[in-house]
């Protein structure tokens, strides 16, 4: 019940965000294709890796793919999240772009239903909740 309720508020807090709606480009195209090369370049490079994480056993002691499925490239998990976020953002401003194929191909990859399943499963542990 608790990840339906993380679900549904995360999508009440972005479906009417102003930065979810479509609006003018302030980016040129061009920009937009350097920036998407940056998130491409990295949200899938799993090493190197920065990990915050708070270990309960021996078990926990795991590569960043298994903690993070969804993000764990980019160098750490906060700036995966940032280069997805990116991508998405560059995807909706700009439709038909070079990157727009590789821009999706990579969040389809990365944002699968097991693979947020995880993230969430992964913040429901104890000592995780304030991550």
């Amino acid at each position: 019940m608790r990840r339906r309720n993380l679900w549904v508020t995360f999508l009440m807090l972005t479906a009417g965000a102003p930065w979810a709606q479509a609006t003018e480009p302030d980016l040129s195209p061009e920009s937009a294709a350097r920036f998407a090369g940056l998130a491409l370049k990295c949200v899938h490079q799993e090493y190197p890796n920065k990990i915050s994480h708070v270990l309960a056993s021996d078990a926990d002691a795991v590569a960043p793919r298994l903690l993070y499925p969804a993000f764990h490239g980019c160098y750490d998990w906060h700036s995966s999240v940032h280069g997805h976020w990116l991508l998405v953002r560059l995807v909706r401003q700009f439709p038909g772009a070079t990157f727009e194929a590789q821009a999706r191909a990579a969040l389809g990859k990365s944002l699968t239903a097991s693979n947020l399943a995880a993230e969430a499963a992964y913040l429901e542990q104890p000592g995780r909740a304030s991550f």
